[in-house]
């Protein structure tokens, strides 16, 4: 990933367009994403994925009025 961003920020910059690059850190997959991740790569491939750019997850809870689970 590292060696494509710099080719990219090489490229702008010999066109004077500098300020035109902007990148985002955040990454959101869509739902088919980690069924298709995990059935198109091996689990070595996958960790190497992960080193570049690590999962963060959280669980959303649906509480009733009363705060209970419902």
């Amino acid at each position: 990933m590292e060696p494509l961003l710099a080719e990219l920020q090489a490229l702008f910059a010999r066109h004077g367009a500098t300020a035109a690059l902007v990148a985002k850190a955040v990454i959101k997959p869509t739902k088919e994403f980690h069924t298709a991740r995990h059935t198109l790569f091996n689990a070595a491939e996958n960790q190497q994925l992960d080193k570049v750019v690590p999962v963060s997850a959280s669980v959303k809870t649906k509480l009733g009025r009363g705060g209970e689970d419902e």
